[in-house]
């Protein structure tokens, strides 16, 4: 009896950490890859968004980085701003011959 708890325990506490999410430079991180990727890889993302080109300011109309969706291990979506009704900017970060590098913006409707 003791032994099925335990386990029923474990089984929980796995599944419930599986769907957790952590927090870098402010921003939520969460995704169904974010185990497959590293902080570093992260934070490499961040960066190539952060030197995106400067048309990507104007576009956005928000620089401050609130969510990164890990999408696998060689692509990240970085939104930016608040989630509000309507648009929600998001750019496309792809692993590219090992280095993470911006590829497009998409605006998203919420």
């Amino acid at each position: 009896m003791r032994v099925s708890i335990a386990v029923s325990f474990t089984a929980v506490a796995f599944t419930l950490s599986s769907c957790a999410s952590t927090s870098i430079a402010g921003a939520r991180v969460y995704g169904r890859a974010l185990h497959r990727v590293t902080v570093a890889d992260v934070q490499a993302a961040i960066d190539a968004d952060k030197r995106a080109p400067s048309e990507r300011e104007h576009l956005t109309g928000a620089e401050r980085i609130s969510e990164v969706d890990v999408v696998s291990s060689d692509e990240i979506h970085i939104y930016h701003g608040r989630r509000l009704e309507g648009l929600w900017p998001y750019c496309v970060i792809r692993r590219v011959n090992g280095k993470w590098q911006f590829e497009v913006e998409i605006a998203m409707t919420s």
